[in-house]
């Protein structure tokens, strides 16, 4: 080989490859030439030339392909040149053309390629499954779903995609099969057919009652019968009813009984269609559930029913009847009522003011009236009418009222109010009785707030609009306003002013890009700025005139518009589509006429749609009025002068029912006869039935409306009142509000009104398709073939990349050495690559997207969030507001279930949401939609069930048939009808003394065809006026409602006005009414006679002259005696004429006086012990109360603990909780024991479901349990319900799901840094140190997670809490937190840890026993804190036997220092103590069994019983009475010891109870709270005050400390002549100036979740001078919750009226 290529070639490797690139035409020009030159004068060059077109040949052979060569000159072939002529011919380069460079190695990849994707189709085909049967699919659309349409359009297409094809849809005809069915009963059934097209229509009758979660099942079969059947599933929307409750009155006593009532009828129509499943609950002024006071039943002919008697112990208060549905009929309905002491009025007053607010300098009209309970108007009498402000008396006034008994009052405000409390009283005296009636003055000061409503939802540019607004103040009271509205510039453009109840309305053109805002000119003073809503351009403004029409009268109307549009104008009454109408709107005024008939009636509400969209998107919307002509009318048969009688006799009523027109007509009525006086002391006028389901129930806030009933008048005056209320209270769909307060969270009555209304996100048709068994086969096999397919492709591209591979390599050989054909090979396999890496991939990403899709509802609901498209401004304007609304709507719409949760398959989407995002296409058969499907909805009709006929077989063989079975079931579950008819209480014939209240009451009277009912009832005692209320409703859907009156008289009378409590010592200066109703002049003679705690002063007999008509009154004086004993005692008033006599009995209560002191001696009874009291001498006479109580196993300690802890104020979770959680405790032990004793366990058990159902009432909106159940949730109360919770499972059924999310709300506020949050909004705080809260809810926790089995869950998922609590406990000296920690630590089996807290405990404890308390979660202190602390070391010491010994001296001190009535001081100190004997309770030895217990006196045995023979019988034995023989010895001797003896006995527990009454208040000086309270008013020189004035009570609460206080109770004690104004004490609570108040006799008592430090919380109540004479008033007293045993008293009220 030459020089020259030796240098160029190492090898003859490298040689051979450039000769082969020569051949083959790749050298570039230069190389090639030097190559042929090697060629012709190289011999070695020559012979691998040879060698190289051999190989060429070959490989022209092995693919078939001939090679082309021509000799060149040299004989050798040359690509390209001539072949020289001297050379062989085989040995000369060829001369190829450039196309076979690409040609043979493309067809060899090509060939290869064809036969491996054969292959790998072949394979993966032949592993698919059968292709299922073809199937029909299902599309069910629910036509007009805004309007709960039974309409459903039906579409019907083949899964294979064969048949005819009508605009690329698939269509069959079929056969439809459909059924409503609801929890698998069938409520309904049918059949239809779909048309050619494989289009119909299932339509379901108007009258079926369709309960929630019903569903529509359709199955359809191919007409052919070719095709294999299918169904669909679909919701239903359920029958929507309304429900009216009524009470028999609106006062109640403590101990009487409470008649309730429930009408529920289809909203719709007020047909009495369904018979539903009610629950009524009995809700506590607390707000929490009254325990046992519930019940649950099936209605009856719509009427549901029962009774509840208030307990006696019940605290005075505001009560809430609730009724609920139990299977979702109708939204909660509510009945308030209060509960106290009362005297019926002699007198029924009416005042009422002319405005709903007044302002400074404003003058105030009011008027009065006034009528006898017996009826007559009081005319020509005496009122003296006194107004105060600010505790200033602004106004007095003596006048007479009219003839008619009426009076107008007129005076006007200060200028200058500081507080704005103000009040009027009229005082009215008929000679013979005096009254007083009291009204809070409406002064409103400071901020105003107002909401405007546009006519149809918004301001519109350029057009005529009409807005609507409500004024309130800041307690949400409608107020009366004046003002006016205000362009940016200050330029007026429209003036305003309240019409009725806070409403008005007002006319303005705005104008685009202004912004208004309302300058309140009255009440002055008013500076907050108050703006309008924005304005909005190119839509509707609706005007609807009056708003009100008559029955049958069509809809009229205006509507406005700026541009052409078309429009449809809707009418919906109630749910139901009434008229439909496509309108074409012009530019300026569209008049309209809608016909509805005589079907609307009621609110309806009128919505303007525009048409282009679709569906129709609402624009605007108004609800109107429509009057109702049908409605039944009742009357009493009997004439006038059959309704007058006497006390005592008996009566008969017969009731006639009669339709619009006069004709009888049947119907179902509820009768009540009550005593009209009792009725008339609530001042809130209830809606009628009629004015309830015509009106009431269909508005945001009803209680807004002072005077509900007047709406429904036929005045003018009505009408204008109903178009404003419907103008401001009446949305549905759009959010309506002012530019700062944009949407008012109406809560309630948005739950209430969505609940009648349903999901309006719901509102657009929606589609609903097959999912049943052959969707999932071809879902099965579809996604088997998607499978196949993309692994077809996937090793095809693999399979391809390795040919294009080898093909390039082969391709690159030849043109390695040509630069342009480099670059062009590089691109074509980027181009290559590129088509190989996308065939099939868009398709694989989507299947892929359609998998994924199919994952999760919530992933797929997650990508749901692409932007909006865009918008102009004003329609961005639009939408905000409309998503707002539909956002607030949202959060408060009642829980439904998932479709997908039932097997649907959901097609289409909210339009809304479709706007937002663009449409979206789904497989047939559901493949990747949002609500994918599953096989609940089979497998819920797969479930096993007895079959019709196996039914019929089991009732033939019982003797029954279906029906009879049906309506065997229904009437065991039917409510009892709790009906009274009073019978007359003959004691004395010649005493009146019967004063029932309520004298007859039928919740279900039925009448016959002919439409009357009679009813029959004695009258009582009283003379009065009995109003006869009927509710009436009828299958028809006609309802009405009657009032009618019996009045009983005595042609004489008296009347004593008797105070309801008086103390020892005071004096009654008793009125008696005498009253001459004849026209002739009579002599009486009258007497006096009481029991004898009261002693009559003066002559006892007296004898008067009374003209004819005449009433006159006279004052018959009492002492109480001093020294008397609590009890109850009655006084007799006697009087008599010539021909005629009345006698009349009433009772009173009388109290100790002084300060009553509870003094508890505890101790430890082995055979004898020796008791010392030490009770002052000048302790009050009478008042002395002595008993013995032992307590003789650990069941004994529980039950007693309960009684404790009931005789405390209550209301709230956690001393629910406490009295809750001895009965688990107890029942714990008794299981633990093996000791169950029926009668106890029946008791506990009792007691423990009951309080259950109050503690769940306690839980937060948003989770956790807090005092009152307000947001937001308390974390040491919440674990401390937990705990119980978990203890309450091992006894009874405790809801795992709410102990779950409990659980899981707690751990949701750890803080992250090893404690746990509190929220700066907690309503109550227990603690101000963070680390003992932290210690205690970890504690709580713990003990719940032992209790529920899962001790290691707390260590796993607290380990960080775990170890900053060990770590704060190592470092304190604290007793309270040692123990918590420790017996946390022992819980979670961190023993090394906790022992050595342990061991530190026990250095901490006492001699003799006890351990106390830096603080507690609760902050309490005294005896509570040494108990709680106590209580703990007990329970954490018991957790290691080593600490036994301690155990014992821990729990022998607690029980030696048991306070009174059982208990171990404040409530969580009871528990606590209780929860640690019991678990004690095994080392304690009591050997007393049968054995006799003895209380002796100086030797005399004065009291003993007999412990039972078993002990664990659960029950303290108890000796009472002792006061008397103590108090004698006390006369003779300043020191009394009792001896107790019981032979026998070991370690018996016992107590000695002592209460009094001293007559020095006996004050803690650790109390950190105390109370002032006085009088204040018109008194005159001698301090005396005028009956029927009204006085000022002002008390104060100090927190003396500079420390926050936990819950806080103070006790107001009023004199016996006082009675509060109920009226203002809600107002105050509304006004927040307290959590809340229960009333106890004479006794206020007044709650705070907390204190602040250095605080004083100022209180003003008024309370009227009722009765004449001397009274004290109980000592007012304050203490902290949960150091009940630290009290302040103060000084008791007196007053003497005259």
């Amino acid at each position: 080989m030459n020089t020259n290529l030796n240098n160029q070639y190492n090898d003859k490797d490298e040689l051979r490859q450039a000769l082969l690139e020569l051949h083959y035409d790749l050298l570039d020009e230069a190389e090639a030439t030097v190559l042929r030159a090697a060629i012709d004068s190289d011999a070695d060059v020559a012979a691998e030339w040879a060698n190289t077109l051999k190989l060429a040949s070959d490989i022209a052979d092995a693919a078939r392909m001939p090679v082309n060569s021509e000799p060149t000159a040299h004989g050798i072939a040359r690509p390209g040149v001539e072949t020289r002529g001297n050379e062989p011919e085989g040995l000369r380069p060829t001369a190829t053309g450039k196309s076979s460079v690409w040609l043979t190695p493309t067809l060899v990849a090509g060939l290869a390629a064809l036969f491996a994707l054969f292959m790998i189709g072949w394979w993966h085909l032949s592993e698919l499954p059968a292709k299922p049967m073809a199937a029909v699919r299902i599309e069910a659309e629910v036509i007009d779903q805004a309007n709960a349409s039974n309409e459903f359009l039906i579409k019907t297409t083949r899964m294979d995609g064969s048949g005819l094809s009508v605009g690329g849809f698939q269509v069959t005809p079929a056969m439809l099969s459909f059924s409503v069915l609801a929890q698998n009963v069938t409520l309904f059934s049918g059949v239809a057919e779909t048309d050619h097209l494989g289009m119909g229509k299932i339509v379901l009758p108007s009258d079926l009652v369709i309960p929630r979660e019903a569903e529509l099942r359709v199955e359809a079969t191919s007409a052919n019968g070719e095709r294999s059947e299918s169904s669909v599933v679909v919701p239903l929307e359920p029958t929507r009813c309304l429900t009216y409750l009524t009470v028999d009155r609106p006062v109640y006593r403590p101990g009487e009984t409470v008649y309730f009532r429930s009408l529920t009828l289809e909203r719709a129509s007020f047909q009495p269609k369904v018979d539903v499943p009610i629950r009524y609950e009995l809700i506590d002024p607390s707000g929490a559930a009254v325990a046992g006071m519930f019940s649950e039943g099936l209605t009856e002919r719509a009427v549901g029913n029962g009774a509840f008697t208030i307990p006696k112990t019940a605290p005075g208060g505001s009560y809430t009847l609730v009724a609920k549905s139990l299977d979702g009929f109708f939204p909660d309905e509510r009945r308030e009522f209060q509960v106290r002491a009362y005297r019926v009025p002699r007198f029924k007053k009416e005042l009422e003011f002319r405005r709903r607010s007044y302002g400074p300098g404003d003058t105030v009209e009011a008027d009065f009236k006034a009528e006898r309970a017996e009826g007559g108007m009081l005319a020509n009498v005496s009122v003296a009418v006194v107004a105060k402000v600010d505790n200033e008396v602004i106004h007095e006034q003596a006048a007479e009222t009219t003839a008619a008994g009426t009076y107008a009052i007129s005076f006007k405000l200060p200028t200058n109010i500081r507080k704005g409390a103000g009040q009027l009283a009229v005082v009215i005296d008929d000679g013979g009785t005096q009254e007083t009636k009291v009204k809070t003055i409406p002064i409103q000061l400071g901020r105003v707030d107002v909401e405007f409503f546009p006519e149809g939802g918004y301001l519109v540019d350029g057009l005529r609009n009409r807005v609507y607004f409500v004024a309130r103040n800041s307690l949400g009271e409608p107020i009366d306003i004046k003002g006016e509205v205000q362009s940016r510039d200050g330029r007026q453009v429209a003036t305003l002013q309240t019409t009725r109840d806070g409403m008005g309305r007002f006319e303005l053109v705005p104008k685009r890009g202004e912004r208004y805002s309302l300058r309140v000119s009255s009440p002055i003073d008013v500076h907050n700025t108050i703006r309008l809503p924005a304005v909005v351009k190119e839509l509707p403004v609706i005007d609807t005139g009056v708003g009100v029409f008559a029955a049958g009268e069509p809809i009229t109307m205006q509507v406005r518009s700026t541009v052409d549009r078309n429009a449809l104008v809707r009418v919906v009454c109630r749910g139901q589509l009434v008229s439909e109408q496509i309108v074409k709107l012009k530019p300026g005024t569209n008049p309209m006429s809608i016909p509805v008939g005589k079907k609307a009636n009621g609110v309806v509400r009128v919505t303007i749609l525009d048409s282009d969209k679709t569906p129709a998107l609402p624009l605007v919307e108004r609800l109107v009025f429509c009057r109702q002509e049908r409605q039944l009318q009742v009357e009493i048969v009997e004439s006038a002068e059959g309704l007058d009688r006497s006390p005592g006799e008996s009566t008969r009523l017969t009731l006639q029912v009669r339709d619009e027109t006069g004709e009888p007509t049947p119907a179902v009525l509820g009768v009540a006869v009550v005593d009209d006086a009792a009725l008339r002391m609530d001042d809130t006028e209830r809606p009628n039935l009629r004015t309830h389901f015509l009106l009431t129930s269909e508005i945001q806030k009803p209680e807004d409306l002072e005077h509900a009933n007047f709406y429904m008048s036929d005045s003018d005056e009505a009408a204008e009142a109903v178009d404003l209320l419907l103008g401001t209270q009446g949305w549905r769909r759009f959010v309506s509000g002012s530019a700062d307060q944009p949407n008012v969270d109406y809560r309630e009555q948005l739950v209430r009104l969505l609940q009648l209304d349903g999901d309006p996100l719901a509102a657009t048709p929606t589609s609903y398709q097959t999912n049943g068994r052959q969707v999932q086969q071809w879902n099965r096999y579809r996604e088997a073939a998607q499978s196949a397919w993309r692994l077809i492709l996937f090793q095809t591209r693999i399979l391809m990349a390795m040919i294009v591979l080898l093909w390039m390599i082969s391709i690159a050989v030849r043109m390695r050495r040509s630069s342009s054909a480099r670059l062009a090979g590089l691109l074509l396999l980027a181009a290559t690559s590129l088509f190989l890496y996308g065939c099939g991939a868009q398709q694989y990403s989507e299947r892929a997207s359609v998998a994924a899709d199919t994952g999760s509802v919530e992933e797929s609901a997650a990508q749901e969030s692409a932007p909006p498209m865009a918008m102009e401004p004003e329609e961005m304007f639009m939408d905000e507001m409309a998503m707002d609304g539909m956002k607030e709507m949202e959060k408060v719409k009642p829980a439904v279930e998932s479709p997908a949760q039932k097997g649907l398959v959901k097609s289409t989407r909210d339009e809304r949401n479709k706007n937002a995002v663009g449409n979206r296409e789904f497989d047939d058969g559901g493949f990747g939609g949002k609500y994918r499907g599953s096989d609940q909805s089979r497998m819920m009709f797969e479930t096993d069930t007895l079959t019709a006929d196996d039914l019929k077989r089991l009732l033939a063989s019982r003797g029954l048939d279906a029906d009879s079975l049906a309506s065997q079931l229904l009437d065991e579950l039917r409510f009892p009808v709790r009906q009274y008819a009073h019978r007359h209480v003959v004691g004395d014939p010649e005493v009146r003394e019967d004063f029932a209240e309520t004298l007859y009451w039928q919740p279900l009277l039925i009448t016959d065809s002919e439409g009357r009912a009679s009813i029959r009832f004695d009258l009582s005692d009283s003379v009065t006026t009995f109003r006869v209320n009927v509710d009436a409703h009828a299958t028809s859907g006609r309802i009405g409602s009657y009032g009618g009156a019996v009045t009983s008289r005595l042609p004489f009378q008296m009347e004593p006005k008797m105070p309801l409590e008086v103390t020892t010592g005071d004096r009654i200066d008793l009125p008696v009414a005498v009253v001459n109703a004849t026209k002739a002049e009579m002599q009486v003679g009258m007497s006096i006679n009481a029991d004898s705690a009261l002693q009559p002063l003066g002559e006892t007999t007296r004898t008067l002259s009374l003209a004819p008509g005449q009433r006159r009154r006279e004052l018959m004086s009492l002492n109480v005696l001093a020294g008397s004993a609590e009890q109850d005692a009655s006084v007799e008033i006697r009087g008599s004429t010539e021909s005629m006599q009345d006698s009349i009995r009433r009772t009173l209560h009388i109290a100790p006086a002084g300060y009553p002191v509870d003094v508890s001696i505890a101790g430890r009874l082995s055979d004898q012990a020796s008791v010392p009291l030490l009770i002052p001498a000048d302790f009050v006479d009478g008042s002395l109360a002595v008993a013995v109580r032992a307590y003789p196993s650990p069941v004994a300690d529980a039950m007693a603990g309960i009684d404790s802890i009931l005789r405390e104020p209550h209301g709230c979770f956690e001393q629910t909780s406490a009295t809750n959680y001895p009965n688990t405790m107890a029942l714990l032990y008794m299981q633990k024991s093996d000791s169950t004793n029926p009668e106890v366990a029946q008791r506990a058990m009792g007691m423990l479901e009951r309080g259950y159902g109050k503690l769940i009432s306690f839980e937060c909106e948003k989770r956790g349990y807090e005092w009152f159940g307000n947001d937001p949730g308390h974390e040491a109360l919440s674990a401390f319900g937990l705990m119980q919770f978990n203890d309450m499972t091992k006894v009874m059924d405790v809801s795992e799901e709410m102990i779950t999310r409990t659980r899981v709300w707690l751990m949701g506020r750890r803080d992250g840094k090893g404690g746990f949050k509190r929220n700066p909004r907690h309503l109550h705080v227990w603690s101000v140190q963070q680390h003992i809260v932290n210690a205690y809810v970890l504690w709580a926790l713990s003990e719940a997670d032992v209790a529920a089995g899962q001790s290691r869950r707390t260590a796993n998922e607290l380990k960080a809490e775990l170890d900053q609590l060990a770590s704060v406990a190592n470092s304190s000296n604290d007793p309270y937190l040692i123990s918590l920690s420790a017996a946390t630590l022992m819980n979670v089996n961190r023993n090394t840890e906790g022992r050595k807290l342990l061991d530190r405990l026990t250095q901490l404890q006492h001699e003799d026993g006890h351990l106390e308390g830096a603080t507690t979660v609760v902050s309490s202190g005294g005896l509570s804190r040494k108990m709680e602390t106590t209580a703990l070391a007990v329970l954490a010491w018991s957790k290691a036997a080593k600490y036994a010994s301690n155990a014992d001296g821990a729990a022998a001190w607690i029980r030696a220092n048991r306070t009174g009535n059982g208990g171990f001081g404040s409530t969580q100190a009871t528990v606590l103590a209780l929860k640690a004997l019991i678990t004690h309770a095994n080392h304690q030895d009591v050997s007393s069994a049968g054995a006799i217990l003895k209380v002796m006196l100086d030797g005399n045995v004065i009291g003993q019983t007999q412990i039972p023979q078993d002990i664990r019988s659960g029950s303290a034995v108890e000796i009472a009475g002792l006061g008397q023989s103590i108090a004698a010895k006390l006369a003779e001797s300043d020191s009394v010891e009792l001896t107790l003896q019981a032979d026998g006995v070991n370690n018996l527990s016992y107590t000695v109870d002592v209460s009094y009454n001293a007559t020095t208040p006996e004050s803690d000086d650790q109390c950190p709270v105390k109370v002032t309270a006085e009088l204040s008013g018109k008194f005159d020189a001698d301090g005396n005050v005028a009956a029927g004035d009204s006085l000022t009570v002002k008390a104060s609460l100090f927190n003396t400390t500079g420390e926050g206080q936990p819950m806080t109770v103070a006790i107001i004690g009023l004199p016996g002549g006082l009675e509060p104004q109920i009226e203002q004490l809600d107002e105050l609570k509304k006004a927040g100036r307290f959590d809340y108040y229960e009333l106890n006799g004479r006794e206020v008592i007044f709650y705070w979740r907390t204190i602040e430090p250095n605080s004083v919380k100022d209180i003003e109540f008024g309370v009227t001078a009722a009765i004449p004479g001397k009274y004290t008033g109980p000592a007012s007293r304050a203490y902290l919750y949960y150091t009940a045993e630290q009290k302040q008293w103060t000084k008791p009220m007196v007053v003497e009226i005259r």
